[in-house]
């Protein structure tokens, strides 16, 4: 039995012609000793999903279809100079993919044209195999104008300090320094994004997450 997402490619008439390397557990593009190559920065490795955004940069593969759960779509993606598509959880079945976190996976593509794209968001229905997947028409109105927009953003997330989950020193020597160095580097690149949408005139409002505390066990008589 094929996952869903290659049964309605295949019924589009896509050409599924190869399975391309991950790294284990999709924790980057490091396999059996080897690393994937990345076509632009042949001395970088892609992350996580590390066969489709390099198989694609290359024009070895048309498009290819990868899995997500903390930036493994988007991630090589940005490091291969090819456009990801990560759709909203779920949106896409994701019957057929191996699990990595059932509460955060997604499927979606590494690829240079939109038709993908169309394909799968025209087929965004219910398979009856993965119950997270909800019925609901994708409209896109491209006429509307970023700048009746507002934009949310994770101020924490914005902290040079966060570096994807963990607060490190700024600062330092060794594992902790470069993992300061990798936060602070993030924080340029995600500061840099929000530049760009100020410019083309989003308006952008910070935000932030109310922590939910356990409740407490009460002790028993």
């Amino acid at each position: 039995m094929d996952a869903t997402i290659v049964e309605r490619l295949r019924d589009a008439g896509a050409v599924l012609c190869a399975k391309l390397v991950d790294g284990a557990l999709a924790q980057g593009g490091v396999w059996f000793g080897g690393s994937t190559r990345n076509r632009g920065r042949p001395t970088t490795a892609p992350a996580d999903v590390a066969g489709p955004g390099p198989a694609n940069a290359a024009g070895l593969v048309a498009f290819a279809i990868g899995t997500e759960t903390r930036g493994s779509i988007i991630s090589p993606s940005s490091t291969c100079g090819v456009v990801g598509l990560r759709p909203t959880y779920g949106r896409v079945s994701r019957y057929g993919a191996m699990a990595l976190s059932w509460s955060m996976d997604k499927i979606g593509r590494c690829a240079g044209a939109s038709r993908l794209r169309d394909r799968i968001q025209r087929d965004l229905r219910s398979d009856g195999r993965d119950d997270t997947v909800v019925d609901a028409p994708f409209t896109w109105t491209p006429e509307v104008p970023l700048s009746s927009l507002k934009i949310g953003f994770l101020e924490s997330e914005f902290n040079a300090t966060n570096a994807g989950g963990g607060v490190v020193a700024a600062g330092g020597r060794g594992e902790s320094g470069g993992r300061a160095a990798r936060a602070e580097e993030r924080n340029k690149l995600l500061k840099d994004a929000l530049d760009v949408l100020r410019a083309a005139g989003a308006k952008l409002e910070p935000m932030t997450l109310a922590r939910v505390s356990r409740p407490t066990r009460s002790a028993s008589s």
